[in-house]
């Protein structure tokens, strides 16, 4: 076996989540996970205009009610010219078509080392052993190398540091969520 990162699989995982709730993807995150979290600012549909965080991201001062208007935009930068990208439509919600803010992010992570609690403790989004798990390694091609946690590459910074991340990229943006679960 050799470990094999692959979008198709959280794309997988969405299917599954849609199909056994029998809710749409976008609303299972926002009614399980971000609600019980006080993510108002994140959704997993972006292209929906009807969707609420498009919906107030839209009405919000300066818009024209058109969140991808600004297409093939020119606008000095530092002295350097650059064009806005068209926007793109990413069809495996679950993989990569997150919508969310520092602060919305921050309240994931807070329940991650928080055993599962949003960060008011009145909300649990998975009992503790399920994030312990989610931490630890999963599988890597060898014993001595880092490998994957659930969700999350594992990392082993200097001073044997723990840190448990998920990066992504896409044209024109990169994030990433770390975390250092043993500190």
């Amino acid at each position: 076996s050799l470990l094999s990162y692959s979008n198709h699989g959280y794309g997988l995982l969405g299917y599954i989540a849609s199909y056994v709730t029998k809710e749409a993807f976008p609303d299972f995150m926002r009614s399980r996970i971000f609600a019980n979290l006080g993510m108002r600012n994140s959704t997993f549909a972006p292209h929906d205009a009807e969707d609420p965080v498009i919906k107030r991201m839209n009405a919000a001062k300066g818009r024209k009610n058109d969140l991808h208007r600004v297409q093939n935009h020119r606008r000095p930068y530092r002295g350097t010219p650059y064009t806005l990208l068209e926007p793109m439509y990413i069809t495996n919600l679950p993989a990569g078509s997150l919508l969310s803010t520092a602060a919305d992010m921050a309240q994931f992570a807070i329940a991650h080392i928080n055993d599962g609690k949003s960060s008011d403790g009145t909300n649990n989004i998975l009992q503790p052993w399920n994030i312990k798990r989610m931490h630890e390694k999963a599988y890597s091609n060898h014993p001595k190398v880092e490998g994957m946690a659930i969700g999350f590459f594992e990392r082993r910074m200097p001073g044997n540091v723990q840190m448990v991340a998920h990066a992504g990229d896409t044209y024109g943006q990169s994030s990433m969520l770390a975390l250092f679960p043993d500190d």
